[in-house]
């Protein structure tokens, strides 16, 4: 059930609160260090991909929480989407110019990440965010400002509840 867990993500501590929405026990702290900034559920997999910007390591954990693998690709890492056919996940590296596209359903075993030369460290084969799709016309609230990425953020609010990126599709 892809609707028992919520996810919160802290810049500020690097760790990700696993929410068990059917039990009353409080919230799993997960310790990954480093600015976990964007979450990315996938159902699919029932892995949970959690993108270190400052560190530049993509981890990728099971829906619980537990710590599959990381993935190192470099500093400067910015915001993770599934792309339109599930098959991928798009990270974007707005310092390096640089957008990487990992196999959503590759693991630990990957060929294609030892083609790439990407690193994996953690348990393997152990079994979550969430992306929203919508089109709005954004923008009176943008258009002084043009750019590809987007912050919403609640202010007053340290742990970035109810925070996501905008990614710019059409200009």
């Amino acid at each position: 059930d892809d609707s028992r867990y919520a996810y919160l993500g802290s810049r500020d501590s690097g760790r990700i609160s696993v929410i068990d929405n059917a039990g009353r026990a409080p919230p799993r702290e997960v310790e990954l260090g480093g600015q976990p900034l964007s979450l990315l559920y996938l159902p699919a997999q029932a892995q949970l991909w959690a993108i270190d910007g400052e560190q530049g390591v993509v981890h990728r954990l099971a829906r619980d929480g537990g710590q599959i693998d990381r993935i190192a690709l470099e500093p400067g890492l910015g915001p993770a989407r599934l792309a339109p056919d599930g098959r991928h996940v798009l990270v974007v590296n707005p310092s390096q110019h640089r957008l990487y596209a990992l196999a959503s359903a590759d693991g630990g075993r990957s060929t294609v990440a030892e083609e790439f030369g990407f690193t994996f460290t953690g348990e393997s084969n152990l079994g979550a965010a969430l992306n929203v799709w919508l089109e709005a016309d954004l923008t009176r609230y943008c258009e002084h400002r043009p750019g590809a990425l987007y912050w919403m953020c609640r202010p007053g609010n340290d742990y970035w509840v109810g925070s996501g990126t905008w990614i710019c599709v059409k200009p």
